[in-house]
């Protein structure tokens, strides 16, 4: 059994101090802006090279093969673009030699079997301000009431990348978050999606806070007069002419409820409403933070003055 392990172990040892020349899929990541240009557009993810390693350089690769790939700088290149904005470049594989020499801690010169060249397409870099959407699931407690909605800070972002993809973009979106029963104000710090960032698209923060101000609420009645339509081609007389609303507000918001934080209307009739001869009364406004309960009545009866 000794001879046996000590036989396994000199065999290990030959295997990995053996040279091989061994033909490797080598991943590639790339820089994705050069100076005031994005990259929009690339050939290829992977190319193939001879290479001749030691059999402990070969398992390291193996293992960095995974974790790793070989990185393209664009530093020291000078884009010429069209004028349309659109540049293009050309690298001969041939070029990467040495670099992936070293990379590879190869004995002998790497030589890349293929592709033969590497395409890529630049456009000029843009930007522009997008608002920041909260992606928040939560409840609230029972007798608890949201006094406003949610605030995102900052509740918008600069966008950088190609026009192209700029130009797609309205907004952005934080990361799904699940804040459970809430029933006290609350602040949470959430990463920014950017699920464009392998088309070259950076943003300029990575987070956003969220606050939600919450109050404890109480029952409220409040009697309004409903608001006419605006229209000389509509004179209307209803009945009756006011509603009463029943509402939960936010204990800060009742102390200081006024009438003048309400807005209730009907529109000017159409065919189905003469045939009723009901309209529908819509709230248009309330206090922040309030939630509407009941309407009574919802619907009035209406009289059109020629």
């Amino acid at each position: 059994m000794f001879f046996l392990l000590v036989s396994a172990v000199l065999w290990a040892i030959i295997r990995l101090s053996t040279e091989y020349e061994e033909t490797l899929a080598i991943p590639l990541s790339f820089q994705t802006a050069v100076g005031d240009y994005s990259l929009v557009y690339y050939s290829d993810t992977v190319i193939y090279a001879k290479a001749k390693l030691k059999g402990t350089q070969l398992a390291s690769w193996q293992f960095r093969n995974n974790v790793n790939p070989f990185l393209l700088k664009f530093n020291n290149l000078r884009l010429k673009p069209n004028r349309q904005g659109y540049a293009e470049l050309f690298i001969p594989t041939t070029q990467l030699s040495a670099e992936l020499t070293t990379w590879l801690h190869s004995t002998s010169s790497v030589v890349v079997i293929r592709p033969d060249t590497l395409y890529f397409g630049f456009e000029r870099t843009y930007q522009k301000r997008v608002p920041v959407k909260p992606c928040l699931k939560y409840t609230l407690s029972p007798q608890y009431l949201l006094v406003d909605s949610v605030r995102v800070s900052p509740d918008s972002v600069l966008i950088q990348g190609p026009m192209r993809m700029i130009d797609t973009i309205s907004f952005v979106n934080t990361h799904w978050m699940d804040a459970g029963e809430i029933s006290s104000d609350k602040t949470f710090t959430v990463k920014i999606q950017n699920p464009y960032s392998h088309l070259g698209i950076k943003i300029s923060d990575e987070k956003v806070n969220l606050k939600l101000k919450v109050e404890r609420s109480t029952e409220a009645t409040v009697e309004l007069p409903i608001r006419l339509p605006d229209s000389a081609s509509c004179s209307l007389k209803l009945f009756p002419d006011k509603v009463s609303l029943r509402l939960l507000v936010p204990f800060g918001v009742y102390k200081n409820l006024n009438t003048n934080d309400f807005l209730v209307s009907v529109a000017c009739p159409d065919s189905s409403d003469f045939k009723r001869k009901m309209l529908t009364v819509k709230v248009d406004r309330l206090p922040a933070g309030s939630k509407l309960v009941e309407i009574e009545p919802n619907e009035v009866e209406f009289l059109i003055f020629n």
